[in-house]
């Protein structure tokens, strides 16, 4: 039994010896350094409580920022109504503007009609223009004849170009 109990004494010293390690570890290293990080989270407090504002600052700043955006969603819906106002407006121009087109337009028939006919009247002027060509031509040749037979020779020339 006395073995039994030397264990138990050595158990208890053991524990006494781990309890005491850990109160002068808390008080040497613990303690300090809680002290400095409540240090540093009263620092943090201060500022944040500076920087803070009260219930009626607060609903002050809520009401200003609430008129701001009040006054810009007003502004944005007046830009936006003008613009769509604008937009109609070209869109109605548009609108006469195809529907005078359309009353305008000339079916496809009718178009191959008349530049088949125009295309006639072309070839009728270009004949009856080479025809009086050849009929100038002709006339050019009989003046200058009549000049050479009655002896006027200068005459014959300019009229030739030579």
């Amino acid at each position: 039994m006395l073995l039994k109990d030397i264990h138990i004494l050595i158990g208890l010293a053991a524990m006494f010896l781990a309890a005491a390690a850990a109160v002068w570890g808390t008080i040497r290293f613990a303690i300090p350094n809680l002290r400095d990080g409540i240090g540093h989270l009263s620092v943090k407090m201060q500022t944040l409580e500076g920087n803070s504002m009260t219930t009626s600052q607060f609903k002050t700043e809520f009401e200003r920022l609430e008129s701001q955006f009040q006054d810009h969603k007003i502004t944005c819906q007046r830009i936006v109504c003008g613009r769509i106002d604008e937009i109609k407006v070209d869109l109605r121009d548009m609108d006469k503007r195809r529907e005078t087109a359309r009353k305008e337009m000339v079916p496809l028939h009718d178009f191959d009609v008349y530049k088949d006919s125009m295309q006639r009247h072309v070839v009728s002027i270009s004949t009856k223009l080479d025809r009086q060509s050849d009929l100038l031509s002709r006339l050019d040749e009989r003046v200058l004849t009549l000049l050479k037979a009655n002896g006027n020779h200068k005459s014959a020339r300019r009229i030739n170009g030579r």
